[in-house]
């Protein structure tokens, strides 16, 4: 037994069907399309900040970011670092795929500063590239690296640290150290040239 077609109640609007005239749009129902296209633009645009800021680059001091790396990995006896620089290939690789950028470890030794290791830690929930760095002298200095919007630039001074920050492209960096600012700004103009 065939059963019948379903019957719509209500509301239903049929397909046109040749030689009916399209009803045309009333200026109340103008206008309230376009409000929602503006609304709707507002909330698109809102949205788009609202996933850069959370998922792009970050919006606090890079030196902050950068301090509070080293102050819980800087002060580590045993476990400053996750990869020691015997595997400086799998750090580049590494940082290559979780920063996204073309990522290579610094060589200080001009400098007289040897690299110990890395780890990745995060600035504000994004990866982020840390570096030790350590002398005869046992000084250390840490080499920070993060995506970031903050204008910090140039040296700047803790009561503790000594920091040396600049900006290439979409990418913030910090050196960190209790060497003398002198030597921090050589090194940081040294590695901003290359």
């Amino acid at each position: 037994m065939a059963q019948e077609p379903k019957k719509y109640k209500g509301n239903y609007a049929r397909p046109f069907r040749k030689g009916e005239k399209k009803q045309k749009m009333t200026s109340n129902q103008r206008a309230g399309m376009t409000i929602f296209l503006v609304v709707g633009g507002l909330i698109g645009y809102s949205a788009n900040r609202l996933v850069e800021t959370t998922f792009g680059k970050t919006t606090r001091d890079i030196n902050e970011l950068a301090l509070q790396a080293h102050e819980v990995y800087g002060s580590q006896e045993f476990h400053a670092i996750e990869l020691e620089a015997i595997d400086q290939p799998a750090i580049e690789n590494w940082f290559n795929n979780s920063i996204k950028t073309n990522f290579k470890v610094p060589n200080l030794q001009a400098f007289d500063f040897e690299f110990k290791g890395a780890r990745l830690t995060a600035a504000e929930g994004k990866p982020a590239a840390y570096l030790l760095y350590i002398n005869d002298d046992d000084q250390q200095i840490a080499y920070y690296m993060a995506r970031s919007k903050s204008t910090t630039e140039g040296a700047t001074q803790t009561p503790k640290w000594n920091l040396n920050t600049w900006h290439q492209g979409n990418y913030g960096y910090v050196l960190i150290g209790k060497i003398p600012p002198t030597k921090l700004n050589q090194i940081s103009t040294s590695l901003q040239n290359n």
